[in-house]
C-alpha cells in the first residue's frame, strides 16, 4: 500500500481522539499556508521590481526596484526558514508528521 501523499488521506489513529488529530492537521495546514503568504510576497515583489526596471524612465524607480530585488529574496528566505523551524517543533511536540500515522500502525 502507498503511504498517503496528502493530509486528507492520512488514516485515523484511533488512539487519539478525533479533535486532537484535526487540530494538529489545522496546525501543520497553518504553517504550510503562512509559507505561502511569505512567497506570494515575495514574488510579488519581484514583480514588482521587475516591472520598475522595465517599464519606468525615472531613476529613482529603477534603483527602487533594483533594491526590491534582494529584499523579495530575503522575504522568501526568511518563509522558508519559518516553516521548516515550525515544522521541525510541530514534529518534535506532536511525534508525528500527517503522515506519520500509517507509519506508526505497521509498527504495532
Amino acid at each position: 500500500m502507498s503511504s498517503p501523499t496528502d493530509v486528507k488521506d492520512r488514516p485515523i489513529d484511533h488512539d487519539q481522539p478525533v479533535r486532537d488529530q484535526l487540530a494538529i492537521d489545522r496546525t501543520i495546514l497553518s504553517n504550510e499556508r503562512t509559507m505561502l503568504a511569505y512567497l506570494r510576497t515575495a514574488l510579488t515583489l519581484l514583480i514588482v521590481s521587475f516591472a520598475l526596471i522595465r517599464f519606468v524612465d525615472d531613476v529613482f524607480f529603477i534603483a527602487l526596484g533594483v533594491v526590491l530585488i534582494p529584499v523579495s529574496v530575503v522575504i522568501g528566505w526568511i518563509g522558508r526558514s519559518r516553516y521548516l523551524r515550525r515544522k521541525s517543533m510541530i514534529q518534535r511536540l506532536y511525534g508525528q508528521t500527517p503522515l506519520s500515522v500509517e507509519a506508526r500502525s505497521k509498527q504495532e
